[in-house]
């Protein structure tokens, strides 16, 4: 009985490099969004302390 060497696996693949891209594009959105809302409120506090804001 003959056993195959097996082939050695060199790099990532492009199905790894898409999860890990959609991994990614998952974590800055939701970190983006939080800094969104916190910069929001943010201004919207300067803006009163002014007197008022205008749409």
């Amino acid at each position: 009985m003959t056993v195959k060497p097996r082939l050695k696996e060199r790099g990532a693949s492009g199905i790894e490099y898409g999860l890990l891209l959609g991994l990614i594009s998952v974590a800055m959105l939701v970190a983006l969004t939080g800094v969104g809302v916190s910069l929001d409120s943010t201004f919207t506090t300067i803006c009163q302390g002014f007197g008022g804001c205008s749409p």
